[in-house]
């Protein structure tokens, strides 16, 4: 069973806002804990998951009662085998811990606490055969402790493959090369750290090439460069010193670690925001707690897969509890950190000081549902003013009934801060312009304030929207009916700026004219002060002249334009899948409708992180018919692939699409169909099928009371090769579905859950 929850409040009484959800866990809390997992013996430290030969695993280092790797399958947790351990010796443990690198080379390395012990690193080619030692050092003769905990990141086929570990004794950090495809290491850097910054269990992860991050128990978390210099400091309030085994990675252009955490009332991973400022670090998530024994040493270790849905999976070991994998996504929540997939970004295009150092635009974000409007802007707010942010927008489905571009917006009656200013009104947009929004701090370090106003027919309407806090707590207004009706608006403001932290709103579409895919919003923001002062911080808008004062006309002034076009959904993707045939690789996707479609980028990636452009197709510019595309990628080595789509304008402005997974080695022959993963799930979910001979197949999807809606796949499927399609449910609601998967006299059918 798997157990889904949104947090709101756990651990050290600070608010953390994310989705978790339980996917599997083999713990003695849980009273389902592997037979060979000790639950006092300190025996298990170690672990990695991978993706090994097409397969995915987690392997598991245990010494309970003798040196065992287990494999576990990923996806479940089930027992699987074991690798062969013959000829593993020397060191404190033999083995202690274990990686895999990103094209499916498992190492794994003892540990080593004396003067004469030798630090030891065994590579698998495979799960059958017998590991080789690939790196073995003696440092020297001199007293150290290495092996509690070390990290791989790179390939071994182009040699970008790097090993990490540290010297808790000595206080260094190592980093291994390899020039030979990972058949022998070689040290490429040593950084030595301050006397007092390691403790017991150190772990360390690359940020970049110039830097890195480090944890271990007794310590906070902290980050390096390569010189040994301290760059900054995550606060004990976000990650405490119980705490260690450290992993980086980045999700929506979004920094994250992950760590684990022991004690009482962790035995878990914690997910954190790092930024660009430790200091500002801020938790995202944590998992469920696995605490049933006491973990004296305080050992565990984390580590991730990265799912075609845009969600990660967190593995967890906690020593003497037990391991788990939990599924981490973004949902948009309103809480002023911009975590989410924005579908449309404008980055500010200047550096310009406008008002000073203390209130700034970094960008605007945008992202429409079939509800809801969500609006963001990357920003902060001067608390020694009344200066304020001012977000501008326009609907192309009120066309003619708002304000023209070019005539003034301000002196609106009751309005509030800049709207209100009857001596400098004579502002204007260089579009037509539906609603206003301004955020300002009326000069104090708690609360914010919004003010909105309504452009209809050359009227003016004014209603304040509401006040909350600058820490990111949710607000909701206005109190009463106005030009929004009473609590429609959903908005949250987080001053602590780092990436991609601001100010965020939630507005339905029924209170902004119901917007369609077919439709245009266009939005414009800018620095300015309450008496209508407008600065030359403009998003979008490159400003040369300095502060543009009182009344700018946006609509002649140099440096525009000076507003983000943004076609909420300029192409409806209505299917995208692949087929998996010996070394290539058929994608096939088709459109509803198209919008301004220049065309699609065809994007590989063997990680699901780094992309590569490998192929690219025209689309049919505007269209309100069924149209299909076809891409093969072709001689293809083994191993998993991840594609995705990359729409693109006319204007240049671009979208993704889901991704999608496929493994090379991969032949079937059985006529079978796959539970769709993630499930359940929101909005989008992966199905994959096979058939055992040649012939007319059907995949079709239908609700509870059996009436089709949707047809995913109707025509000749072929034997030995895997389909997968992508389902994207955002038009459907809530509830249960079914999918069937018809060939002839065969049948198959499996249920999944769609929670929005």
């Amino acid at each position: 069973m798997k157990v889904k929850s949104t947090i709101i409040l756990l651990f050290f009484a600070i608010t953390i806002f994310g989705q978790i959800e339980r996917v599997w866990e083999k713990s003695f809390l849980q009273t389902n804990n592997p037979s060979w997992f000790s639950g006092t013996g300190n025996t298990e430290r170690g672990f990695a998951y991978g993706n090994v030969a097409g397969n995915e695993r987690v392997y598991v280092v245990t010494r309970n009662g003798s040196l065992s790797v287990k494999i576990l399958n990923a996806d479940d947790g089930t027992e699987v085998g074991s690798l062969n351990t013959s000829g593993i010796s020397g060191g404190a443990f033999t083995l202690n811990d274990l990686e895999v690198s990103d094209d499916g080379v498992i190492l794994a390395m003892n540990l080593t606490t004396d003067a004469s012990g030798i630090a030891k690193i065994y590579k698998w080619t495979d799960e059958q055969t017998a590991p080789v030692v690939v790196y073995e050092n003696n440092f020297g003769g001199v007293a150290k402790r290495i092996g509690d905990n070390f990290k791989v990141v790179g390939k071994a086929s182009d040699n970008s493959l790097k090993i990490w570990f540290a010297d808790q004794t000595n206080k260094k950090v190592y980093v291994l090369g390899t020039t030979d495809g990972a058949n022998t290491f070689v040290i490429e850097n040593t950084v030595t750290l301050p006397a007092n910054s390691i403790d017991n269990m150190p772990s360390v992860y690359p940020i970049d090439a110039q830097s890195f991050v480090m944890n271990g128990n007794g310590k906070n978390v902290t980050k390096w460069d390569m010189n040994g210099t301290l760059l900054g400091t995550i606060p004990g309030s976000q990650v405490g010193t119980g705490s260690n085994a450290i992993i980086y990675y980045r999700v929506n252009d979004v920094p994250y670690i992950a760590t684990f955490q022991h004690g009482a009332t962790t035995e878990n991973a914690r997910v954190v925001i790092v930024g660009n400022s430790f200091e500002k670090a801020l938790t995202y998530v944590s998992t469920n707690s696995m605490f049933q024994n006491n973990n004296p040493n305080g050992t565990g270790d984390v580590d991730i897969r990265f799912n075609a849905d845009g969600t990660q999976t967190i593995f967890v070991l906690s020593t003497n509890n037990g391991l788990g994998a939990y599924k981490i996504s973004y949902p948009f929540l309103i809480n002023g950190r911009m975590n989410e997939n924005y579908a449309n970004y404008h980055p500010d295009l200047d550096v310009n000081s406008g008002f000073g150092p203390d209130i700034n635009i970094d960008g605007i974000y945008a992202h429409m549902d079939s509800e809801n409007l969500y609006l963001a802007s990357d920003c902060y707010l001067n608390t020694t003013s009344s200066d304020g942010i001012v977000l501008f927008l326009g609907n192309s489905k009120l066309a003619g009934t708002g304000v023209a571009a070019g005539s003034p917006l301000g002196n609106v009656p009751s309005g509030g801060h800049l709207f209100g200013d009857v001596t400098n009104p004579n502002f204007a947009n260089d579009f037509e312009t539906h609603f206003g929004f301004v955020i300002n701090p009326g000069s104090g370090s708690t609360a914010v304030y919004i003010d909105a106003v309504k452009y209809t027919n050359n009227t003016k309407a004014a209603q304040y929207i509401g006040t909350t806090t600058q820490a990111g707590a949710l607000g909701e207004g206005p109190d009463v009916d106005g030009i929004f009706t009473n609590k429609s608006i959903k908005f949250a403001f987080y001053n602590t700026h780092d990436v991609r932290r601001g100010w965020e709103m939630k507005i339905p579409l029924t209170q902004i004219g119901n917007p369609t895919n077919y439709d245009e919003l266009q939005m414009f923001t800018a620095i300015v002060s309450s008496t209508a002062y407008f600065s030359d911080v403009t998003v979008p808008g490159t400003i040369v002249t300095g502060n543009l004062g009182f009344s700018p006309n946006f609509s002649t002034l140099q440096g525009g334009p000076f507003h983000m076009s943004t076609l909420i959904i300029p192409v409806e993707l209505i299917s995208f899948s692949a087929v998996n045939n010996g070394k290539n690789v058929t994608l096939n996707w088709k459109t509803a409708t198209e919008l301004n479609n220049y065309g699609f980028t065809i994007e590989r990636s063997t990680n699901n992180i780094s992309f590569a452009s490998i192929g690219t197709i025209s689309g049919n510019g505007n269209s309100s018919e069924i149209k299909s595309y076809q891409f093969v990628d072709e001689n293809l080595l083994s191993g998993k692939y991840y594609y995705r789509l990359k729409q693109i304008d006319f204007d240049g402005s671009f979208k993704y699409s889901n991704c999608i997974e496929v493994n090379i080695e991969s032949m079937p022959v059985q006529f079978e169909l796959s539970q769709n993963y993630p499930n359940p799930f929101n909005p989008s979910t992966v199905i994959k099928f096979s058939v055992a001979d040649n012939g007319l197949t059907n995949l079709s999807v239908y609700n509870a009371l059996g009436q089709k809606v949707t047809e995913l796949f109707n025509q000749n499927a072929e034997k030995g090769n895997l389909y997968q399609i992508n389902f994207d449910g955002s038009k459907l609601g809530s509830g249960v579905y079914f999918y069937s998967l018809v060939q002839g006299s065969s049948c198959l059918s499996k249920k999944m859950i769609l929670i929005k």
